[in-house]
């Protein structure tokens, strides 16, 4: 009996999290009665509860899809449109289950996450994203104001041309990030930068500059000024 109202206790407290503390108290005393009596289903108790399961499946679903390159940093809240940039630290996307806050975020979203930054720290950034440099909202409208060239702006097909250095550069957007200002424009300053980073600034009304990876053309990241 113990063991099953321990059990359900804590699947009705994470649905209800505002009850958490009750139910984590009371999953504790009974886990600790089970221990005291050497009894078997406190091993039940351990992997089926909701306090270890989830968190479990979580980190488990982050490790998946960090090495199928499909990892994502999750968050609550309202994203600003540079929310959607690629983290510069662990080189993933960011997503949000939006401004109402459950309360068991931490063991579905922070597990997630700990899985992300684990795997990334022992064995790199996750396949398939960009891998090089990646300058500061600062550094990168110092870049392209000191080593920029005006370009004419062609667009087909989707994608974004333009010539420079005698060379022909496309380039596409990315996820949840609009291209607005260069989508209207005509002429931008563009900058190459150790032949991995392409810095892109539309020449039109307020300031934005994109960065794009010069080896793929698909543009990860955006600041607004």
């Amino acid at each position: 009996m113990l063991f099953w109202t321990a059990l359900i206790s804590s699947w009705l407290t994470f649905v209800l999290f505002f009850a958490a503390p009750f139910g984590v108290i009371y999953w504790g005393i009974v886990l600790i009665i089970l221990f005291i009596r050497k009894s078997k289903m406190k091993w039940y108790l351990l992997a089926f509860s909701a306090w270890t399961f989830i968190p479990t499946f979580n980190f488990l679903n982050g490790t998946k899809d960090y090495f199928t390159g499909q990892a994502t940093m999750k968050h609550v809240g309202l994203p600003t449109r540079e929310f959607y940039n690629l983290g510069k630290d662990y080189r993933t996307w960011n997503s949000t289950s939006g401004c109402i806050v459950m309360g068991s975020e931490p063991l579905t979203q922070g597990s997630n996450n700990l899985a992300v930054k684990f795997w990334t720290n022992l064995l790199g950034y996750q396949r398939g994203v960009y891998r090089g440099r990646y300058p500061g909202k600062a550094d990168a409208l110092k870049m392209i104001e000191e080593h920029g060239e005006e370009v004419e702006i062609a667009k087909s097909e989707g994608q974004i041309k333009f010539t420079i250095n005698s060379k022909i550069v496309e380039v596409n957007g990315v996820r949840n990030w609009d291209t607005k200002e260069l989508d209207s424009c005509k002429r931008a300053k563009v900058a190459i930068v150790d032949n991995e980073l392409i810095l892109i600034r539309p020449l039109l009304h307020g300031q934005v500059v994109y960065l794009a990876d010069n080896n793929t053309g698909r543009i990860f990241a955006g600041y607004e000024f």
